[in-house]
């Protein structure tokens, strides 16, 4: 009967089993880095595009808040010009064609800018603020952010003063006469046109309803002018915020 023989296993000493631990350890440190560099990357990557699309809002922020003062600055200016002749006899003409003309091109419209913050919005409900390491960057961000909000306070203040000019004007004026077609109201020309030959109606005088009016005209003036502020502070804000982001991701 043949006897069979189990071949010798030889035996691996002490220095091999840690060449093959020592491999197997760097193969699996190796990859655990090549993944988290890839991480990182894609980190980078998509917080650049956001700082991007960050950088394309707020471009048409401060191009559009241009705009919104030039707007804002002349309907102070309209405004400040009727309240200098709040003291003078509208049963005359021309003082109640100053009346008409002011308060349908400069008291009857709102100019109020909204800021483009989709970029924001994404990066903040996407957890994105948690990709930029820079914390300086982060409250640039932010501070921007924040200021649009009280811009918005700001409009709101400015929105019911007229809303409450609105109220009254009805009272103390006949707006039936806008329907007359040889006015051209709207194009503000009405007030050095021939067309101040019509008679307008009368004026209501009540003393009370008067002075509570151009109260709330000189409100408006006073609050368009910090609302004109605030959009100077938001436009010099927005451009420093695009320099510093563009810088700091080196976006040409």
């Amino acid at each position: 009967m043949d006897v069979h023989h189990h071949p010798e296993v030889e035996k691996k000493g002490f220095k091999e089993y840690f060449l093959e631990f020592l491999m197997i350890f760097l193969a699996v440190t190796m990859g655990f880095f090549a993944e988290s560099l890839r991480e990182r990357i894609a980190d980078h990557e998509n917080g650049k595009r956001n700082i991007e699309s960050i950088i394309k809002s707020v471009s048409i922020d401060t191009s559009n808040i241009k705009q919104f003062i030039e707007l804002n600055l002349d309907q102070i200016k309209g405004i400040d010009s009727f309240i200098e002749i709040k003291n003078e006899d509208i049963d005359v003409d021309s003082v109640k064609w100053k009346y008409y003309y002011y308060t349908l091109n400069f008291l009857n419209e709102d100019y109020y800018w909204q800021p483009k913050n989709a970029g924001i919005e994404q990066l903040k409900s996407s957890g994105g603020l948690n990709l930029i390491k820079d914390q300086s960057i982060v409250d640039s961000i932010l501070g921007y952010d924040i200021f649009n909000n009280q811009i918005g306070l700001q409009q709101s203040d400015c929105h019911y003063l007229l809303a409450q000019i609105w109220e009254i004007e009805f009272k103390l004026l006949d707006f039936s006469i806008i329907k007359n077609p040889s006015i051209g109201w709207l194009s503000r020309s009405a007030y050095n046109s021939e067309s101040k030959s019509i008679q307008l109606p009368a004026i209501n005088k009540d003393p009370v309803l008067l002075k509570q009016f151009f109260g709330y005209v000189t409100a408006t003036s006073l609050s368009n002018s910090v609302y004109v502020l605030d959009l100077e502070n938001q436009l010099e804000r927005g451009r420093h915020l695009i320099a510093f982001l563009k810088k700091e991701y080196n976006i040409p």
